[in-house]
């Protein structure tokens, strides 16, 4: 754990494994070398641009590729999508697609499993994407993993969905709003993983831990 790839992660034992918390809303599990990201949105922007809203494109490249930067750096032989690789059903010239298979044909060992996330429709899995492993959930002990973050009598959720936010106020004007991981007592939630999505500020308990996410470095609050 030297390499400085690393410096900026936090470390959580959950269910007696060590998690770590990367500044790139990642969740790695060494001793099963796994990583975990949820909602992708892949296709978004050109959801946005079907519907007449401009967006830049290669939003979505740009997020797979940090994906699979990732995956290398951490020497991860396993990827789990927590659900919504998607945004929407896409179409054949979404660039995106091929750049995603390159990725993965460059990667052939990669075990790449998906959780079905409410934007992943049948229908949006489709063509192109049918050949990933898709999934309801996923039993493996200690944990559950599935898109949204409810309690399962299996095992420790892990999951996505909500897109967790935390804001630090001080005085009016000064207001710090940013993406955290979310322990709960039988559920952990992600942050999302997408280069084009947005966050939702939770409601804490105070037996919850709250990681917040700086731009090099994961913190409790």
């Amino acid at each position: 754990m030297e390499n400085s790839f690393y410096s900026g992660t936090a470390t959580v034992q959950c269910c007696e494994e060590i998690l770590l918390l990367h500044p790139q809303k990642v969740i790695y599990w060494p001793a099963r070398k796994t990583l975990f990201a949820a909602d992708i949105h892949a296709g978004k922007e050109q959801t946005f641009a079907r519907s007449g809203i401009p967006i830049p494109g290669g939003i979505s490249e740009d997020t797979f590729t940090l994906l699979m930067q990732l995956v290398d750096n951490f020497g991860a032989e396993r990827l789990i999508i927590l659900g919504d690789l998607l945004h929407s059903t896409p179409v054949p010239d979404e660039n995106w697609q091929q750049h995603l298979t390159q990725l993965l044909n460059a990667r052939t060992q990669l075990n790449l499993q998906v959780i079905i996330g409410n934007h992943d429709s049948l229908q949006a899995r489709g063509n192109t994407l049918k050949a990933l492993v898709w999934k309801t959930e996923i039993h493996d002990p200690p944990f559950v993993y599935k898109h949204e973050p409810e309690p399962h009598d299996n095992g420790y959720v892990l999951a996505g969905h909500i897109h967790p936010a935390w804001q630090l106020t001080a005085g009016r004007r000064n207001r710090l709003k940013s993406p955290v991981f979310w322990f709960q007592q039988q559920v952990a939630v992600l942050p999302a993983f997408g280069l084009f999505t947005g966050g939702h500020l939770i409601q804490r308990t105070s037996v919850d831990r709250v990681f917040m996410i700086g731009t090099d470095c994961v913190m409790e609050v």
